[in-house]
């Protein structure tokens, strides 16, 4: 999963081209028009991460500087979801820095 996946260059288009299923998630309409045209292949749904409901379903989850304006209770809760919905043995990548 793409978390805040915006325009989607490069990330989804470099996982798709190594042959990675995506679903890329951006609480943005507009972004996900975008993305969906840049990266066609690829499953894109409008979706806020405050409300994942995703059980175990992913084996990596990417996102990138996508919690910077959240208070520390709001990450907190964010990241638990995150979280739920990794496989046992998955990965999670996080980009961020200091607010």
């Amino acid at each position: 999963m793409d978390i805040g996946s915006g325009m989607r260059l490069p990330y989804a288009k470099l996982f798709i081209e190594r042959s990675f299923k995506v679903l890329g998630i951006d609480i943005s309409a507009e972004m996900i028009k975008i993305a969906t045209n840049n990266v066609p292949t690829t499953e894109f749904k409008e979706i806020s991460m405050t409300n994942l409901d995703y059980k175990r379903e992913f084996n990596g989850i990417f996102f990138s500087f996508s919690m910077l304006l959240f208070d520390a209770i709001l990450c907190k809760e964010t990241a638990q979801k995150i979280i739920q919905a990794l496989k046992e043995e998955g990965i999670i990548y996080l980009s961020s820095n200091e607010p």
